[in-house]
């Protein structure tokens, strides 16, 4: 039998719970990693200037844009989740195989 700092025993299934609670934990570092407008213009290898582009909901003439590069807006800034933007682009090649068929 094992006992902890606390005075507690340790058991099998004790160890087992805290492994995935910290299993879990690095998921959500690696589902939720966050960029910046540079970060995610360094991935597609394009321009910051075009990666804002992409990311508006609506063109010049202010139609509603079919498939904007997914983001969130907090006030003057501008932050992409990576998952969502790979997604993105995976959709935009994807359609544009079949288009080319």
């Amino acid at each position: 039998m094992q006992v902890d700092s606390y005075g507690e025993i340790q058991t099998p299934l004790h160890h087992r719970y805290m492994f995935e609670i910290w299993l879990l934990d690095c998921h959500r570092e690696v589902l939720m990693e966050i960029l910046t407008a540079d970060e995610v213009a360094a991935l597609l290898k394009i321009s910051k200037r075009h990666v804002y582009e992409l990311s508006k909901q609506r063109t010049k003439s202010g139609d509603v844009r079919d498939n904007p590069l997914p983001c969130v807006r907090l006030g003057q800034s501008v932050r992409f989740n990576k998952a969502a933007v790979e997604g993105w682009f995976e959709r935009l090649s994807n359609a544009n195989h079949v288009l080319r068929g």
